[in-house]
């Protein structure tokens, strides 16, 4: 006899992503994993703390190492018939455990259907978080413009955004992304159809071509409505109406 546990509601949230997963299911499943426990394969029996497991992981054949997890018993045994000593851990703390241990990923029931979990989303889910929809999670972070800014730079962007009426607001910031160096942005609110953003800040951006000299890398993004706080924070003003 193993740990018993029940993750009803996640194993038919799986099973329905079998068929094809949206974002909302997506969410959903990883709710479920955070309100439950999860199943795991140790290398001995637990010896009391969870500190104390040796977590058993396999190696994928582009040379990742990934952690089984599985929501039963059933499952496990299903996959390792002659899996020995297993733990029932409370899923926030074996995503932590999972990292400290440096897996590259977590799969959910193994064989078939599978479910992954990559190492950014685990890190988040160690920290009870949702990880958010897949297309919104390049890890990104708003820090103030260098003090060193030219004013002439300031005067020569405010006297061109001014003019645009779809501009409601203009800051200088830094913008560090978790996988190359930090650089210099200009943010702006549009007033316009999100789908047209991308068109707009090309057209600021080449407005600008005559502005004095910046760092290189310099871009101009639109501020959607999460990063506009941070912004007005940290930010150099440009104009803001």
């Amino acid at each position: 006899m193993g740990p018993e546990v029940h993750n009803e509601a996640l194993e038919k949230a799986l099973r329905e992503s079998a068929g094809g997963c949206t974002e909302e299911l997506r969410s959903r499943i990883f709710s479920e994993l955070l309100r439950g426990r999860l199943i795991v394969e140790v290398a001995g029996p637990p010896a009391g703390p969870q500190a104390g497991l040796s977590l058993i992981g396999v190696r994928g054949p582009d040379g990742r190492r990934g952690l089984p997890v599985f929501t039963s018993r059933e499952r496990l045994t299903l996959w390792k018939p002659e899996a020995g000593h297993a733990a029932a851990i409370p899923a926030q703390g074996l995503f932590g455990m999972a990292r400290d241990a440096g897996f590259d990923a977590i799969v959910v029931n193994l064989p078939d259907p599978a479910w992954e979990i990559s190492k950014a989303d685990a890190a988040l889910l160690a920290q009870g978080q949702v990880p958010g929809p897949r297309d919104a999670q390049v890890r990104c972070e708003i820090r103030p413009a260098p003090a060193a800014l030219p004013a002439a730079a300031l005067d020569f962007a405010r006297g061109k955004l001014i003019t645009l009426p779809e501009v409601s607001c203009a800051y200088f910031f830094t913008l560090a992304f978790a996988d190359s160096p930090p650089g210099l942005a200009l943010g702006v609110g549009l007033s316009i159809h999100p789908e047209t953003w991308k068109s707009a800040c090309g057209a600021i951006e080449k407005s600008l071509a005559g502005m004095p000299p910046l760092a290189e890398g310099f871009r101009v993004i639109p501020l959607e409505k999460e990063m506009l706080k941070a912004v007005r924070r940290l930010g150099l003003r440009v104009l803001d109406r």
